[in-house]
């Protein structure tokens, strides 16, 4: 999907650890010029000092 003017909100990261889970609202502008809005979770894992996406999920 092309969407537009993609936007973060609400942010709330919580670390524990070598593991991360990152919660979060966003909006957007459609392909059709809509105002719209969804909610994300994306989970991290540290591994050799390095941290690396798990796992990702959005809901629009």
């Amino acid at each position: 999907m092309a969407i537009r003017n993609l936007q973060a909100h609400d942010v709330k990261i919580r670390i524990m650890g070598d593991f991360a889970i990152i919660h979060g609202a966003t909006s957007y502008t459609t392909p059709e010029g809509q105002q719209a809005q969804g909610r994300y979770t994306d989970c991290w894992a540290k591994q050799n000092g390095k941290w690396l996406a798990v796992s990702a999920h959005v809901t629009r």
